[in-house]
């Protein structure tokens, strides 16, 4: 879900033509993600670099912040665990995120659509 958009895309499709779990497919599939977003870091880092680029220290650690906001991870969790066909796939994570942005009074009602 995190990887790249092909991948993303071409692992539904997989698991629709091949009749597989979308979650074995994506188990196959963290290598090669992990081996882009490895390439796409050295990549940026050597830029950054030769460029004398400097990073800014943000006021909150990833940790904190996890923490605090884990509850957004809900949908992610069902399209992992989740062993059925690619259009259930896409209906159960729907159906988890506004359960998950509701449980802060902040983030409450922002899961609806609303007029500009």
């Amino acid at each position: 879900m995190f990887m790249p958009p092909i991948m993303g895309a071409g692992g539904f499709i997989m698991a629709e033509m091949t009749g597989l779990p979308y979650s074995h497919i994506m188990l196959v599939a963290i290598f090669p993600a992990v081996m882009y977003f490895f390439s796409v870091f050295v990549m940026v880092h050597f830029e950054a670099k030769k460029d004398n680029v400097v990073g800014e220290r943000y006021k909150y650690s990833a940790m904190q912040i996890f923490k605090k906001e884990w509850l957004y991870t809900l949908p992610l969790i069902f399209i992992t665990i989740s062993c059925s066909r690619a259009i259930l796939l896409a209906i159960r994570p729907l159906s988890a995120s506004p359960p998950a942005s509701g449980c802060r009074s902040r983030t409450r009602g922002r899961a609806l659509i609303r007029p500009c």
